[in-house]
């Protein structure tokens, strides 16, 4: 199988997965995001680079791989209606792909999720999968064609982390200890996998960086609300800070429009999160700070 073959596989196992999880089926969730996994690291092993090429493994039993983006997965339509907020036409994933992706990313609801008012916490887990959108991470594997495995990299970072939102939401309905550590590890993990590819992701599509900065605004919340959960304040200051750089270096690096203070995918429900966490957690830290 080449190299797209393999990232196709994936990236349906980790629709299925997401599906799963949806259905609180955790630990089918789990088994279908570590078959991805282990997909791309089979990938990894027969890369070019390796002189006798293993023969292709078995599809896993699993159902039919389906090579259309997940917006066009027969599903609930109402837990993907936010991936292509800015778009009339769900053809529109289809996009001149000598732009640049701005929807490289996308997020999908795992669970209904609650208008902020409602939400009581002070520090809000970002209760959505991650996902990626099949034609771009073709066309970006194309540009980085012998250069790097870079969307293969990151989808595993996708992996990495939605194995650690599985165990995040499992161990909040179960009060699992074990359950929020396996889920602070994987995130680290993602976030480290992500790091790596930084530099890449600036080079590969000419002038305009591959925006990754979803990705490591979900990492740096969630681990920040495990933290926070366990009342490890200073180390949830430390993802509050990452928050907010992650966000302003968003702001200032991106061309607005006249009239625009904030580049348009700020303005979507799915970062509203990130805001109010940045907002309340620090405005609480200096309620909460001793007088001199």
């Amino acid at each position: 199988m080449e190299l797209k073959d393999y990232q196709a596989h994936s990236l349906s196992l980790n629709s299925q997965g997401i599906l799963k999880l949806q259905q609180r089926k955790y630990n089918e969730a789990t088994a279908l995001f570590r078959n991805g996994l282990e997909l791309l690291l089979v990938s990894f092993q027969n890369a070019p680079r390796v002189t006798t090429q293993k023969p292709a493994p078995t599809p896993l039993p699993t159902e039919p791989v389906s090579l259309t983006p997940v917006s066009q997965l027969d599903v609930n339509n109402s837990c993907y209606e936010n991936q292509c907020p800015d778009s009339d036409d769900e053809n529109d994933m289809d996009m001149d792909m000598d732009g640049t992706p701005e929807r490289f990313l996308l997020s999908v609801p795992v669970f209904e999720e609650k208008p902020s008012s409602d939400v009581d916490d002070f520090f809000v887990m970002f209760g959505r999968a991650l996902h990626l959108s099949f034609d771009l991470m073709l066309d970006l594997q194309q540009k980085c064609e012998g250069k790097s495995p870079f969307c293969s990299h990151v989808l595993t970072a996708v992996l990495l982390y939605n194995i650690g939102l599985t165990h995040h939401y499992h161990g909040l309905e179960k009060c699992e200890s074990k359950d929020m550590s396996c889920a602070l590890e994987y995130y680290s993990l993602a976030y480290t996998t992500l790091a790596d590819q930084e530099d890449i992701a600036l080079t590969i599509n000419g002038n305009q960086a591959v925006p990754l900065h979803l990705a490591f605004l979900s990492l740096a919340n969630n681990m920040g609300h495990i933290h926070c959960y366990y009342r490890v304040f200073g180390r949830t200051d430390i993802c509050v800070h990452e928050i907010g750089c992650l966000l302003s270096n968003l702001v200032n690096s991106r061309p607005q429009e006249v009239g625009a203070t904030v580049p348009a995918e700020l303005t979507d429900v799915e970062y509203r999160t990130f805001f109010l966490n940045v907002c309340f957690f620090r405005e609480i830290g200096e309620l909460a700070a001793p007088a001199a």
